[in-house]
């Protein structure tokens, strides 16, 4: 997600060129946590009935795996079974997590570099849980860009997991909706923020500053917009 930090008020500095000419003062950007938590817990329903199926498949794959391990006479070890058929487990989830969150943050980058965004990759928090995240230091960042570096891995992830959890089935299905479940909830804030930018009017732009207390983030409205 792009970071933005929780202070309010308005800003009188104004660095060099910022904010443009003929718009107004400008105001600090709030995030509200809490919509992004709920719009998360919001999609887990819907994201759970889509990965049942899949799941599924890639668990009869699992367990059929698991019985060939026991009948090679590890069975006769139990706790050394276990171990390994659960850990084989969560190595599978981690490492299917850990690509789809590197691949998520990747397209946020990718997407403000192709816009001349100048792009960070950066840590926050969430609740106090470490979260990547990527932020465009630059100034007079567009509304419609922001918005498309937000909905971007969201959309384009949904799409693509999806399409593979359906077009195909056992582990490589399964693995796709993992895929798509990690990276549809978690996207809560950036589907909360793409809700606040949208409701803006045209012509908003904005500017990420990274000062001594953080990240701060501002926006501004064309006069003629206000």
């Amino acid at each position: 997600m792009i970071a933005t930090i929780s202070t309010t008020g308005v800003d009188e500095s104004n660095p060099d060129g910022w904010p443009p000419t003929g718009y107004s003062p400008p105001k600090i950007y709030t995030s509200d946590e809490r919509w992004g938590l709920g719009i998360a817990i919001l999609l887990i329903p819907p994201v759970v009935a889509l990965i049942k199926q899949p799941l599924d498949s890639g668990t009869m794959v699992l367990t059929g795996w698991a019985e060939a391990l026991g009948q090679s006479g590890l069975s006769n070890h139990p706790f050394a079974y276990i171990a390994l058929v659960l850990c084989g487990l969560c190595g599978w989830i981690i490492a299917s997590s850990i690509a789809i969150i590197a691949i998520h943050e990747g397209i946020h980058y990718v997407t403000g570099y192709f816009r001349g965004l100048n792009p960070s990759f950066e840590w926050t928090s969430f609740y106090g849980v470490p979260s990547p995240s990527v932020v465009a230091y630059t100034q007079g960042i567009q509304r419609w860009e922001n918005i498309l570096m937000l909905a971007a891995p969201f959309v384009c992830l949904s799409l693509i997991c999806g399409g593979l959890m359906w077009m195909t089935d056992g582990l490589i299905s399964a693995t796709a909706a993992i895929m798509f479940a990690v990276n549809a909830v978690p996207s809560g804030m950036d589907l909360y923020n793409v809700g606040r930018l949208i409701n803006l009017p045209r012509g908003t732009v904005f500017a990420n500053f990274d000062t001594e207390d953080g990240l701060r983030t501002e926006y501004t409205v064309r006069a003629s917009c206000k």
